[in-house]
């Protein structure tokens, strides 16, 4: 409802219904944090990203300034490098769904609305480096792995929710932000090596789907492409998107499309509508689209 209110889709007066959840979506973060649940999907960071967009209230942004001292109080502090376990296998995890890069998006867009700067540049300067230091010495299909290299993991597949695509996400929003042309360079690398990943199989792409299939794959490389202009970007999502066509071919699925996590999903992440709103994008000029804000892509 929120996007809807800022695409001006509805009246602002509706708004004030989202006053009334505010409050408890603040308290179920600052519980999940205090917990150490730093998990976007499922944990602090994807209420903590919502919280940003509802900085009007002053008890909202009061409460996003102790997510972050939570988020600080937790960190594994290394050589020069910050992480955090992860609840999932409490292990370092560097994905973007559940892991490490999700809250660096979150610390980076924090950051851009004036939250405790000084704290968050810090703290994402440090762990942005253990994201570099995990890249992979001599890759063979991914220049990061799914977790972290230190458990012997070398490599991740193609997709929204795990490996590449995550971190160079997390590099981005970071390099913007604080204006770090090198930094920024180092992500464009990263999509630029992903964006020559194209076999399905090799890269675990198992659907049509956002989360890790080839809807997802189209969606980020235009982004990428509005951003940057580069023709590559621009080249590999109309791949995609035609992947994206192609899978639809299952006489017994929606429209074509079966998924893996289930044969007729209909949600956005892992469903039939990710795939529907991502072909809209394409047939949209709108470059202020902004729905991808929710896959931490804008």
């Amino acid at each position: 409802m929120q996007h809807l209110i800022k695409g001006e889709f509805i009246d602002r007066e509706n708004r004030e219904i989202l006053d009334q959840f505010d409050q408890y979506i603040a308290r179920c973060a600052l519980h999940d944090t205090a917990l150490n649940y730093l998990d976007y999907l499922h944990g602090a960071i994807g209420s903590a990203v919502y919280l940003l967009s509802r900085l009007r209230n002053n008890y909202i942004r009061n409460k996003e300034t102790q997510i972050i001292d939570f988020i600080d109080s937790y960190k594994v502090v290394q050589t020069n490098t910050y992480t955090w376990e992860y609840k999932i296998g409490n292990k370092y995890n560097i994905s973007l769904s559940h892991g490490m890069s999700g809250t660096c998006v979150y610390l980076a867009k924090a950051y851009y609305h004036g939250i405790h700067k000084q704290k968050i540049k810090d703290i994402l300067s440090k762990s942005i480096q253990f994201l570099l230091e995990q890249e992979i010495k001599t890759p063979q299909l991914s220049l990061f792995p799914t977790f972290c290299t230190s458990y012997g993991d070398q490599v991740s597949r193609l997709g929204w929710c795990y490996g590449d695509i995550g971190v160079a996400l997390a590099i981005w929003h970071y390099a913007i932000v604080v204006g770090d042309k090198s930094l920024r360079k180092k992500a464009i690398e990263i999509f630029l090596f992903s964006s020559n990943r194209r076999d399905l199989k090799a890269n675990a792409i198992i659907d049509g789907s956002i989360c890790h299939g080839t809807a997802g794959l189209a969606l980020i490389f235009r982004r990428m492409y509005l951003y940057t202009n580069i023709e590559e970007f621009k080249e590999c999502s109309e791949y995609w998107l035609e992947q994206t066509l192609l899978i639809a071919k299952y006489k017994d699925g929606i429209i074509g499309y079966k998924f893996n996590m289930n044969d007729l999903s209909i949600d956005l992440l892992n469903g039939i509508s990710g795939i529907g709103l991502v072909l809209l994008s394409f047939l949209s000029d709108d470059r202020s689209q902004s729905w991808d804000e929710c896959l931490l892509l804008s």
